[in-house]
């Protein structure tokens, strides 16, 4: 989602790594033991805050890939 906003470059994107980076030490936390600070954690919830693009039922008009196909499949073809 934070990367669709911040559009073809939003994969590097220093929020977007940051956030990458929270996951993967959330996802090994039984392994390694270390677990995301609550702190970062609240900064990125503030970050991501209203920027959910509309394929994933958000505000934002997504100008990605993601959003266009979004856009441009009906649900009826969807069933089909």
């Amino acid at each position: 989602m934070l990367c669709d906003y911040y559009g073809q470059h939003g994969p590097l994107d220093p929020k977007c790594i940051a956030l990458s980076h929270m996951c993967s030490v959330a996802v090994d936390f039984a392994k390694h033991g270390e677990c995301v600070s609550t702190k970062n954690y609240e900064d990125m919830k503030k970050e991501i805050q209203g920027k959910k693009p509309d394929f994933m039922d958000g505000a934002v008009e997504s100008e990605g890939v993601l959003g266009q196909l979004y856009r441009d499949v009906s649900s009826e073809d969807a069933l089909l």
